[in-house]
This record gives structure tokens, sequence and C-alpha cells, in this order.
């Protein structure tokens, strides 16, 4: 889910959108969670290594995502700077894992300001990608 808003404490950030991931729901996202194996990270820098089903589950859902996200900052009349646009992204379980990837590719290939809150999220890739996460 997206969601939009504005905080008057944060002046220079002229649009808070906040992203919201469930957890695992159906046999489905069981696989996802099972496909454990590290595979190369394809987002931003392209470095270090992630979970293969967290990554494929993410991208499954980004090119909805980024167009949702567009039409918030870059489709609006003012067309807003990326510095201006905090993500603030949240799940639990599997829904933590694809924040993360979300503030992750966010904030890479995007430049937006993300800030991440997850619940019982697993690990999602080696130390390089942690480093970068960072």
């Amino acid at each position: 889910q997206v969601f939009q808003a504005h905080d008057a404490s944060l002046p220079e950030v002229q649009r808070i959108v906040h992203l919201s991931f469930r957890g695992t729901v159906s046999q489905e996202n069981m696989v996802t969670n099972l496909q454990a194996e590290l595979v190369p990270l394809t987002l931003g820098a392209g470095t270090g290594q992630v979970h293969r089903g967290f990554q494929d589950a993410y991208l499954a859902l980004r090119k909805p995502l980024l167009e949702k996200l567009d039409a918030l900052t870059i489709g609006q009349s003012e067309q807003l700077q990326p510095s201006a646009v905090l993500v603030r992204a949240t799940g639990h379980s599997l829904g933590g894992a694809l924040a993360m990837m979300a503030c992750y590719d966010l904030r890479s290939c995007r430049g937006f300001g993300c800030e991440c809150v997850t619940f019982g999220a697993p690990r999602l890739g080696d130390a390089v990608f942690a480093r970068l996460f960072r």
C-alpha cells in the first residue's frame, strides 16, 4: 500500500510516502521465503548478494510501485526534487524484507530519502549488501 503525507517538522521534505508490505500469507509466499540461496543483487550498484526469493518478489512489484511513486512525485506540477521526498517503509517478515529492498532501490535509483522499520524481518543479504544498505 502507498500513502502520502506531509510533516511540518521536516521543512526540507515536501512529500512523505508511506509504504507498507504484508508478511507471509500464502503457500506462494512460503515458497518465496524458502528460495534462500544468495544471488547477485540486480538493483543499484549491483554489488553484494541477496536472498533470491525476496529479490524476485520485489522485482515482481517494482514496476507498479515506481509508477505510483512517479505519479506522486515527478508527475506533479511542482516537479519535486528527489531530496524533497522521504519514503518511510515498513513490513513484517516477508514484508520486512520487501520494505528493505524498496528502500535500497528507491534511495539508489531515485535518490529519495528513506527510513525503514521492520518487524521480524529475515536477513536479506550478505555483508556487502548490508554495508550498502546502511
